[in-house]
């Protein structure tokens, strides 16, 4: 994925995340899950988790380590089981809720909390979303560690979702609040990534290009392509190997020189 992309996926799931508690009804009565608002609120949410977990997927392809993997693989597993709840909520409850205007049965509504706290359909929610925000906390360590995006940047949607599950019991304008507030750390941690890996002029020719993730195969192929004292490729400043790839110790010896 491209950091356009990448960059895309992050600002629509943010947005989409805020537009969910804003356009979706306040109430949770026939009324309320009858209307058509009910139906996009809940249809955006969703989206959102899609766009999120394809986000994880290129900060993963961007910053190359372990931590950006599992992240993404938790990730998608969160997004895997809460989805099919926020899908019987948008769809199903819509329907019964219309049937029940329709026919003035308000008893056919009680069949929304039925569902809403069956054992499996909120287990499988609780578990989603327990899962989403590990994710979004693994991504967020991965940002730390990696060197070359602002710490911060990580942070804030990861507390955005480790909040999730407590602002469904909070008044409804902490929930649209709640909304609010996780996109800005995700578009900066696109916007950075942009601009951390675009190429540095080091005069080494088509290394300097690459990720650090790669640097591995490129001085395994071609020890010499990058001297001792250069910048490393996608590390501002830094003339030493990150961790993820090995100790200066080892960067050393591709060279057969020592500083």
């Amino acid at each position: 994925m491209s950091s356009k992309t990448v960059a895309a996926a992050f600002a629509a799931a943010g947005i989409l995340f805020f537009v969910y508690p804003t356009i979706r009804p306040s109430g949770d009565d026939a009324t309320a899950m009858a209307s058509s608002a009910w139906v996009t609120g809940h249809s955006a949410a969703m989206i959102g988790f899609v766009l999120l977990g394809l986000a994880m997927l290129g900060l993963h392809q961007a910053l190359g380590d372990r931590w950006s993997l599992r992240a993404a693989a938790v990730t998608w597993a969160g997004a895997g089981l809460t989805l099919p709840y926020y899908g019987a909520e948008t769809f199903g409850l819509n329907v019964i809720a219309q049937r029940s205007l329709r026919d003035q049965a308000p008893a056919l509504t009680e069949l929304a909390a039925e569902f809403r706290f069956g054992a499996v359909p909120v287990t499988m929610f609780a578990a989603g979303l327990v899962l989403l925000a590990a994710g979004t906390v693994m991504a967020a360590v991965s940002v730390w560690r990696s060197g070359t995006l602002p710490r911060w940047s990580g942070t804030v949607p990861a507390l955005g979702f480790v909040l999730f599950i407590p602002q469904f019991f909070g008044p409804y304008p902490l929930r649209i609040a709640h909304g609010a507030r996780p996109p800005h750390g995700r578009r900066a941690v696109a916007r950075r990534g942009d601009r951390e890996r675009a190429p540095r002029e080091t005069g080494h020719g088509p290394i300097n290009r690459l990720k650090p993730r790669r640097v591995r195969a490129e001085l395994a192929r071609n020890p010499r392509s990058l001297r001792p004292g250069d910048p490393w490729p996608g590390l501002a400043g830094r003339t030493e190997a990150p961790s993820a790839i090995g100790s200066p110790r080892r960067w050393e010896s591709h060279h057969g020189t020592k500083r």
